[in-house]
């Protein structure tokens, strides 16, 4: 297989960003988006396509497409039917490879999402694939349900995107998920979901200069921010000291120099005009509350006094009175992107000073 059709899924409110992230760094040509999805072909491995995969969450080789499966449970025997085994098997021989990994002789895993109009569920969508793809591959099939050896036994991961009738095989082209970064070792509450923490990185379009991300954490946002960009100099802020030990760590094993310093958002200790872009995730109150001052206007001038004239901010946040105290401080909105995230609904909000 010269050439490739690889299902990328994302964070929802992030799929045009991923699009134009996939076409910036050469990865692959777009076919067209679903929600959380974008599909593409490419001629590349998983290692040169990756600069354009940070804001997935994972990716998986197209194996097979069926257009109306329908919102009955009797049409999943016609998408299993419809697997064409030649290129499940074509894919499976293949995939591996270009993803950098290979295939044990454990058992096949379906995952299944559906949206639209059912009255099945993912775990019926499972069962019928994945007995489908056992048979063609002759491995024993991982149910879900317990019947056989758990997921993690697994030697291939099969995902079954269904949107609204149409659905899309594929299999996983990465030996885990793309979101699971190895250097992320460490977490505290709070820690921002990598895949958006690469998303403000993009959005920010920083490539020199001082990072400044007052709210740190355990570091994902400017680890991924100097992954995007080696020449950055990137700086964090935290009152927890174990957040900056969890940062401290995940930079170290992600090859990223980081300066951390322990003291409040509000006052930071960095020079005022020294900051060409500041990432910001502050704390949403929901898995850990605010221990500094950041709780109003003049608090958010303080911490972007630190900002160049010229420079960026980009914020992620639930709050709508953030935008109205960034507003009042003089910034100008320059991109707003509403996502959907573990049940909340914030916002990645671009500001120029």
């Amino acid at each position: 297989m010269s050439q490739l059709r690889v299902l990328a899924r994302t964070v929802k409110g992030l799929e045009e960003l991923l699009a134009d992230q996939l076409t910036r760094h050469g990865a692959g040509v777009i076919e067209r988006s679903r929600p959380r999805e974008v599909l593409f072909r490419t001629e590349h491995g998983l290692e040169q396509a990756w600069p354009g995969l940070r804001v997935a969450d994972d990716a998986f080789v197209v194996a097979g497409q069926a257009i109306d499966v329908g919102p009955h449970k009797s049409g999943l025997k016609n998408l299993a039917g419809q697997l064409d085994a030649g290129l499940i098997r074509a894919v499976a021989a293949t995939a591996p490879a270009s993803g950098g990994w290979q295939s044990g002789p454990g058992p096949v895993d379906v995952v299944a999402s559906i949206a639209g109009p059912h009255n099945y569920s993912r775990y019926d969508v499972e069962e019928e694939v994945g007995a489908e793809l056992g048979r063609i591959l002759r491995r024993a099939y991982a149910s879900r349900r317990g019947a056989m050896p758990g997921p993690g036994q697994a030697a291939m991961s099969w995902r079954v995107s269904i949107i609204d009738g149409e659905a899309i095989v594929g299999l996983r082209w990465s030996a885990r998920p793309l979101h699971r970064r190895a250097y992320r070792q460490a977490t505290v509450p709070g820690a921002l979901h990598p895949p958006v923490a690469a998303a403000m990185a993009a959005i920010s379009g920083a490539r020199g200069g001082v990072v400044l991300d007052p709210f740190c954490g355990s570091g994902t946002i400017l680890i991924e921010a100097g992954l995007r960009a080696p020449h950055l100099r990137l700086v964090g802020l935290d009152l927890d000291p174990d957040a900056l030990s969890a940062a401290a760590g995940n930079a170290g094993r992600a090859a990223v120099d980081v300066a951390l310093l322990r003291c409040d958002s509000a006052g930071p200790a960095v020079a005022a005009g020294s900051a060409s872009a500041i990432l910001a995730n502050p704390p949403w109150g929901n898995q850990v509350q605010a221990g500094g001052q950041l709780s109003g206007p003049r608090s958010w001038a303080r911490l972007l006094n630190a900002l160049r004239p010229g420079g960026t901010l980009v914020v992620a946040d639930d709050r709508p009175q953030t935008g109205a105290y960034l507003s009042r401080c003089g910034l100008d909105l320059v991109r707003d992107l509403p996502i959907s995230l573990h049940g909340r609904h914030p916002r990645i909000q671009l500001w120029r000073a």
